[in-house]
């Protein structure tokens, strides 16, 4: 079974969970930008966790299915079709072999996420299948996906009741916002704890910061490796602004000579040099991720186990969803 490119997105990659346990050697995790939309399709279709998916970026281009397939796409909204027909998002659907899949442009955010049941089975290194394509690390021979190349997927269960040609199930994530970062244009909140260095960065900053009135725009230089942030005050800094390389992880905001912070991304480097300001909590990672240039973001200040709750109460929800699609499917198949 195979999902076979036909046109390209703008940058089109596949991403599992990361490559976990590499980092003391200076390998890049890698994985998805916006971990919960992953999550979320994923779960929708049945996979496990860490199953490979695609991740398109901004304009998601054109693929057709090989084989029958059941698939699910959240996140960014790039306007998918099914053979011309709008494709639901946020709930599995059915697609028969030989359908076109068409994505635009988003309209809102920047990252979406096609998973298919069973997953992609591209090539492993490292233990998983995430491109890195700084680093030439698989998925699709460690670049972005490119035209006439065919994504291998898991065969579909036996005994599995097929639907009908290209129908949705009967019911769907209703409340995406649940999983991901809310779908609003503009600006986007951010919740953040401080960083290693934190007390080094002047009080005026830092009383912004809690009082939640300290913004950034996010610039048009921003990738997978790090989001680059123009701030309304560029903090200022005491004794320096560089360090002995100290570790860093998604979401470390690091603030260089220049002032202008650096909220390090899923393709981050291992270590960094700059001062720590801020560390996103892990459940706010993807609304940072799916800022689009220009949009506004506003960084709150949280304690730790307020971050702790949040990832706590995901992890809950997403929990209940994937209890709700082994429910469904088990109906289905009656």
């Amino acid at each position: 079974m195979t999902l076979l490119v036909r046109k390209p997105g703008l940058w089109t990659t596949v991403q599992d969970g990361g490559r976990r346990g590499w980092q003391r050697y200076g390998v890049p995790v890698g994985g998805p930008m916006d971990a919960a939309s992953f999550a979320a399709a994923n779960a929708l279709v049945g996979n496990g966790d860490d199953a490979a998916v695609m991740e398109l970026t901004f304009a998601g281009g054109i693929y057709e299915a090989a084989a029958d397939l059941t698939i699910a796409v959240c996140g960014a909204d790039l306007s998918p079709t099914v053979d011309g027909e709008p494709l639901p998002m946020w709930r599995p659907v059915d697609v028969p072999a030989g359908s076109e899949l068409r994505f635009g442009s988003a309209r809102v955010g920047r990252y979406a996420y096609l998973a298919v049941a069973g997953g992609f089975r591209t090539a492993v290194a490292l233990g998983s299948r995430s491109t890195v394509p700084r680093d030439a690390l698989p998925g699709a021979s460690g670049r972005p996906l490119a035209d006439g190349d065919a994504l291998p997927t898991a065969p579909v269960a036996a005994g599995r009741r097929p639907r009908g040609p290209y129908e949705a199930a009967s019911w769907f994530l209703g409340e995406p916002w649940r999983f991901s970062a809310p779908a609003v244009a503009g600006e986007r909140v951010v919740r953040a704890m401080p960083g290693a260095e934190w007390e080094r960065f002047d009080a005026v900053t830092r009383r912004a910061i809690e009082a939640g009135e300290w913004t950034c725009v996010v610039r048009a230089e921003s990738d997978r490796m790090g989001y680059r942030l123009r701030p309304v005050r560029p903090p200022q800094l005491a004794g320096g602004a560089s360090l002995l390389s100290s570790a860093v992880t998604f979401g470390t905001v690091q603030v260089p000579p220049d002032g202008q912070p650096i909220a390090l991304m899923a393709d981050r480097q291992t270590t960094g040099g700059y001062p720590r300001m801020l560390q996103i909590a892990a459940a706010d990672a993807g609304c940072l991720a799916q800022a689009r240039p220009g949009d506004v973001v506003r960084f709150r200040l949280i304690a730790p186990e307020e971050a702790s709750a949040v990832w706590i109460e995901r992890m809950h929800r997403l929990r209940w969803l994937r209890y709700r699609v082994r429910w469904a499917e088990r109906e289905r198949n009656r």
